[in-house]
Formats: structure tokens, C-alpha cells, sequence
């Protein structure tokens, strides 16, 4: 049986500090560290890692926000900001409409699902409400066909006034199919010509004549799961952790190791293909006007002071767990199981101060007479094997 302390303990976790919906690294110790894969910028030494790459416009790299040109001049790295991306009122030399900027982004795409999170500053102006700066951190999707195409996810985005300003983010991805589907405005559609929000949803779409289900030029929508504002003090005054914890079926958004949205078992989260990452500075297309705010003496700078990744143990997903007693719960070896059973022999008793965080792809059953007394963290989660 589960005693009535058991119950109790559920209402514990339910505001204990770590990240509610999913519980994040490194609290978890199922997640484990891809350091080949992650950055701390601080430590670089002022050279920037062989995983990236500083993207260039004169050489063919894209501008993705509109107003920004890359230029890789305009990327450096200290050991106090870590990685600099600064713009000023400079325009590109290959691209005279363009400002120079400053992006990185991954070399591969080599990165599934896992827990993605940056350290970082965003640009802004107190007082200021133009659309302006568009500091992001993303990932890059790309491998599928027309029909199952994602472009990105968004972890860091700013949307809005507000937001471009430096106050706030916006959290969501991109989802681009060949029709819009049923229950929705325009459904069958593979040629909308419209650009509307509905239902939390923008579309957009394109020319019929270009479309082709082996390419991404079809009517579009973008989950946008949450958006998050905060004028005092604003973002752009400090360091934030901004994060997702993305799997088969859900995706977690994270500031600061605080759950800001949650989806569960969408049809349309992106599968696990491989995708890059991406950190830019990018420029919003409305109402910049750079002259009046920045000058080449006077720049703008987003930092970000590391980028972290990590992926859950699944190596022992095809095994099922048994604990019978408090040693073998306290011996036991972090990964995601099958199913996991905790029958014990006698009672046992969890410690007040340990954290126990127990993943499993089909149940979690406790048998017995089990104690889990107030100050222990026991996390019992339902976790796809990816």
C-alpha cells in the first residue's frame, strides 16, 4: 500500500524549487552532460569552440530576424560576458540594407532530443517601446519532408513591443505542413495566401506554384506556447537562464529553472531529427531606426556566458528495475527504465534531505509500506525512450 506520508510528499514536490512539469538538470541525475557539446563561453579563452561556426551574410549565411546582416567581426568572447554579439549603426558592405550584427551557430546538425539551456543577457532601453532588438536562441530543424516540416524551436524570441524592448520572451515552434488541417480557418488549404492569428496560431503561406512536397514552402503555423513579461526589473538588466526540455511526446519551457509552458502528446511537436543551435542578434524589420539609439561608438551587445546540452540514459530502457529495500534505492543506477517496482521487504523510510527522481517508460509501482517524509524530493515520471 502507499501510506497517507506518501500523499503528502506529492504536495511537496508540487513547490519544492525544482522545475515543475519535468524536473531539469542537474538535479535529475538521469540527464547526463554532453560536454562535447555544450560551451562555457567564460572558459573559451577568447577563441570561440570548434562546434560553431560565426556566421557571415557576405558569404551566403541568411539574416533571419530582417534588420541584421552577420558579420564575423561583430562575435568575440571575454572571460566576464563570455560570448559578445554586439551591433551598431554600421551598415553590411556586401549589403548596404543590412546592419552589421553579430550570430553564431552550430556546425551540424547533431543535436536530438534532450534539455537545451544558454546563460544569457538580452539587449534593451529603459523606456523604450520600439520595435528594435530581437535577441534569440534557437534551434535550427531541418530533414523533413514538406508535409512533417519544423523549422525551429524557439527558446529565446522576443514578440512584441514589449518584449523587443528587452522585458520579455516568447516561447514556441514552428510547424510547416503541406494543408492546413481540419478544424481550423482555411483547412485544406496548400496555397493560403492569407497571414492571420487564430487560436493562439499564426499562418502564413505561399505561391501554389512553388509548392512542392519536398520542400518547405507551405502554409506554416507557430505554436506559441507562452509569452513572458517583466518591466521591473527587466530582463535586459541581468542574466537569465532561458531553457526547453524537448522529447517525443512533450516540450518544456524554462526561465530561470521555472516552468513557463508545457505541451503534452501534441500531433505536431517536432520529431527527433537532427537539428542545430543557434545564438543571434538579431534586428527587428519595423520601426528601427539605430541612428537615434546606437552609433559605432556607442554599440549594443547580447552576451551569453554558456550554453549547456544534455540527453537522458536510456541505455537501460529495455530493463525493468526491482528495489526491495532503502540500500539498493540508494545504489541504484540513474537511466530510464522500462518499468520500475519498488516492493519493499520491510518498510523503508526515504531520507528527509535526499532527492530521488525515478523514470520509467511504462509504470512506476510502489508496493509496501513506504515512507517519504517531509524535505525528501521523490519525482515518479513517465519518460518516452527516445
Amino acid at each position: 500500500m502507499i501510506t497517507r506520508r506518501f500523499f503528502y510528499l506529492l504536495t511537496v514536490i508540487a513547490f519544492s524549487p525544482f522545475c515543475s512539469f519535468g524536473q531539469c538538470p542537474p538535479a535529475d541525475p538521469n540527464w547526463q552532460y554532453q560536454k562535447a557539446k555544450s560551451d562555457s563561453f567564460v572558459n573559451d579563452n577568447g577563441v570561440l569552440k570548434s562546434i560553431w561556426f560565426k556566421e557571415d551574410r557576405c558569404a551566403g549565411n541568411p539574416s533571419f530576424g530582417g534588420g541584421e546582416g552577420y558579420n564575423p567581426a561583430y562575435v568575440s568572447l571575454n572571460n566576464t560576458n563570455g560570448l559578445v554579439l554586439k551591433v551598431d549603426s554600421t551598415k553590411l558592405s556586401c549589403y548596404p540594407s543590412y546592419f552589421n550584427s553579430g550570430g553564431i551557430s552550430t556546425n551540424l546538425y547533431n543535436y536530438k532530443y534532450g534539455y537545451y539551456e544558454a546563460y544569457i543577457q538580452t539587449p534593451g532601453e529603459p523606456g523604450t517601446t520600439n520595435l528594435k532588438y530581437y535577441p534569440t536562441f534557437w534551434n535550427g530543424i531541418g530533414g523533413e519532408t514538406c508535409d512533417t516540416f519544423h523549422t525551429e524551436i524557439d527558446i529565446l524570441e522576443p514578440n512584441g513591443a514589449g518584449q523587443y524592448s528587452g522585458i520579455g520572451n516568447t516561447y514556441g515552434y514552428w510547424h510547416y505542413m503541406g494543408h492546413i488541417p481540419s478544424g481550423y480557418p482555411d483547412a485544406g488549404e496548400d496555397s493560403c495566401s492569407i497571414y492571420h492569428y487564430n487560436n493562439g496560431k499564426w499562418y502564413h503561406g505561399c505561391d501554389s506554384s512553388s509548392y512542392n512536397p519536398n520542400n518547405y514552402c507551405a502554409c506554416a503555423e507557430k505554436y506559441i506556447q507562452a509569452s513572458y513579461t517583466r518591466s521591473s526589473p527587466p530582463l535586459y538588466q541581468g542574466y537569465h537562464k532561458y531553457a526547453v526540455e524537448w522529447n517525443t511526446n512533450k516540450m518544456v519551457f524554462y526561465l530561470d529553472d521555472s516552468a513557463v509552458s508545457q505541451t503534452y502528446n501534441q500531433p505536431y511537436l517536432p520529431s527527433d531529427t537532427n537539428v542545430s543551435v543557434l545564438i543571434n542578434f538579431q534586428l527587428s524589420t519595423n520601426n528601427f531606426s539605430p541612428n537615434s539609439i546606437i552609433s559605432p561608438s556607442h554599440p549594443v551587445y547580447m552576451y551569453a556566458k554558456y550554453f549547456n546540452y544534455y540527453t537522458l540514459n536510456t541505455t537501460y530502457c529495455g530493463t525493468a528495475a526491482l528495489l526491495t529495500s532503502l540500500s539498493a534505492i540508494n545504489s541504484f543506477v540513474w537511466g530510464v527504465r522500462s518499468s520500475i517496482t519498488i516492493t519493499p521487504s520491510s518498510s523503508i523510510t526515504l531520507g528527509s534531505t535526499s532527492s530521488y527522481f525515478f523514470r520509467a517508460v511504462n509504470s512506476v509501482a510502489i508496493n509496501g509500506t513506504f515512507y517519504a517524509p517531509k524535505g525528501c524530493v521523490l519525482a515518479l515520471l513517465p519518460t518516452a525512450c527516445n
